[in-house]
């Protein structure tokens, strides 16, 4: 069943699942949160602790090397028939009986895993306005009077069978487990930026400014120097934007950062394993610079990282 947010009782409000990730990691004394459905009527209907949801996995830092469960929410305990989820979840079954959605993504949908489908580009500033913005289109579908025009609406929201996300960290996720699948033809749009596979979507460093299409780009990194909680890094492949082969190189200050704690501890994580590397996410571009280039990004939600060591081929 799909459960795209949850009521936070420790934060008083509904959360994704990468804003509950970012919320963990920002605490001081860390413990796991607690959380409730989001529709607020069925999170009333048990008035002793509330329609619980389970958060899985948002407390684990992903890990490129060893596949695991990406974060998420799951039931936990029965919902109403009139939650929205329950509604969703009715629709998206009627569609899958009609065969009208992408089959590769419900079979992988029914083993668990989170498909994005849709996904739009994370806002550079976190605010209430774009936690509260990211529901628009199921909040409009649950203004409908009755539940024949709410199925149906659900229905062709989520006709393709995938979910959409403006989490970077979520799409990587996916990516790495449709890479682990073979399942990386699979279609996803972009929103302002048109449909993509996910083989096309991701682009290697070594191929950039190969098309002016928006991309994500990646590439392997090893730790320079750790200014605590900042850091910088350096990749294995020069990148040529026209003038040769450039050493590319990231450097997050201390203020920023200590803005991500989940960024800076997987960085924690390479400096006590020499032998490791870091996969290196972003959304944006290369600058260049008096020594090489830099990675280039507007916010720090347009950067992701996985900690990796290399597999012993002996």
């Amino acid at each position: 069943m799909r459960i795209e947010k949850a009521f936070c009782v420790e934060l008083g409000k509904s959360l994704d699942i990468e804003q509950a990730r970012e919320a963990y990691f920002a605490q001081g004394k860390r413990r796991r949160f607690t959380f409730l459905c989001s529709d607020e009527r069925c999170r009333a209907s048990d008035p002793r602790i509330g329609v619980r949801v389970s958060g899985v996995n948002y407390d684990k830092l992903p890990n490129v090397d060893t596949i695991f469960k990406t974060a998420h929410f799951r039931r936990q305990d029965p919902h109403i028939p009139s939650c929205y989820w329950m509604e969703i979840k009715e629709a998206e079954d009627l569609e899958r009986v009609s065969n009208n959605g992408n089959d590769l993504v419900s079979a992988l949908t029914a083993k668990g895993m989170t498909v994005i489908t849709r996904f739009s580009i994370p806002k550079t500033i976190a605010t209430d306005t774009e936690q509260n913005e990211e529901q628009d289109e199921i909040d409009q579908i649950r203004t409908k009077p009755s539940r024949e025009e709410r199925i149906s609406a659900y229905r062709k929201l989520f006709s393709g069978g995938g979910s959409s996300s403006k989490s970077l960290e979520s799409l990587v996720s996916c990516y790495e487990e449709l890479k682990h699948e073979e399942a990386l033809d699979i279609s996803i749009h972009v929103d302002s930026h048109g449909n993509y596979s996910f083989k096309d979507l991701f682009c290697h460093v070594a191929n950039i400014k190969k098309d002016d299409r928006f991309h994500v780009y990646y590439g392997g990194a090893k730790l320079y120097k750790r200014y605590h909680p900042g850091f910088s890094l350096y990749f294995f492949d020069d990148v040529d934007v026209g003038n040769g082969g450039q050493r590319l190189s990231l450097y997050v200050d201390k203020q920023n950062a200590g803005r991500a704690n989940h960024l800076a501890e997987t960085v924690d994580v390479a400096e006590s394993n020499p032998q490791s590397y870091l996969t290196v996410y972003w959304i944006g571009g290369v600058r260049e610079e008096e020594r090489g280039l830099a990675v280039d990004i507007n916010s720090l939600r347009h950067l992701a990282l996985r900690f990796k060591v290399p597999q012993n081929r002996g």
